[in-house]
């Protein structure tokens, strides 16, 4: 009897340690699971870090390229200043710098207008007498910037008060902006053979061609 019961004894003891080695096991195993998926959390945060590192280099590269381009631009931009300093006072250079800048030219038709220009009433054909006066439209920024150069303004173009215009006929200034170019007509009507038309240029408007006199005669002829 005292061996059946002995028996019993360690068969429950038996199943204790069973029940206590699934419990460890289990434990162990929840305790791998939960440091594997730490292990996996720290694994994305370093991921995260190294990412966010990789940008900051990245921002940082980014601003010290756009830093040194300002400085080359400012080196540029300082530079060509201090060149235009020099012509300050220097007429001359100055307007020819404004003349290359506005690009303005005279002409009729596909031809360039010279003092002495003859126009033949027949090739007009009963039309008007058109000349046209062009020039490119500068920026504010830019005109800004030919200020702080050259210490006066970019002279502004305005015909009606740049020419004085001797004719026996009848004249009109139109204007029309085409892009960035201003492409501006002088239109005569009721020219005989025989007549001149005369165009007299201010000296600032002279300045900024490449006429050697202020004045332009045109004949008229049959």
């Amino acid at each position: 009897m005292k061996r059946k019961y002995a028996l019993i004894i360690l068969l429950v003891f038996s199943l204790f340690l069973i029940s206590c080695n699934k419990a460890q096991d289990k434990e162990i195993n929840d305790n791998n699971e939960k440091m594997i998926a730490k292990e996996d959390e720290i694994k994305n945060l370093e991921d995260n870090i190294f990412s966010l590192n990789m940008e900051k280099e990245e921002y940082r590269k980014n601003y010290e390229d756009i830093a040194e381009k300002y400085i080359d631009l400012e080196e540029v931009t300082n530079f060509y200043k201090r060149i235009a300093g020099e012509f300050t006072g220097k007429d001359a250079i100055r307007n020819k710098f404004a003349s290359n800048l506005l690009g303005i030219s005279f002409g009729i038709g596909d031809n360039e207008l010279e003092d002495g220009y003859k126009v033949s009433l027949s090739g007009l054909y009963g039309q008007p007498l058109r000349i046209g006066v062009s020039y490119n439209i500068i920026s504010n920024k830019v005109r800004h910037e030919y200020s702080s150069y050259f210490g006066e303004s970019l002279p502004a173009i305005n015909l009606a008060s740049m020419l004085d215009i001797k004719t026996s006929g009848d004249y009109v200034i139109e204007g029309e902006s085409i892009d960035k170019i201003q492409s501006d007509k002088i239109i005569f009507k009721n020219l005989k053979a025989g007549d001149k038309v005369i165009i007299k240029m201010n000296k600032t408007l002279q300045d900024l061609t490449d006429y050697k006199s202020d004045t332009i005669t045109i004949n008229i002829v049959e």
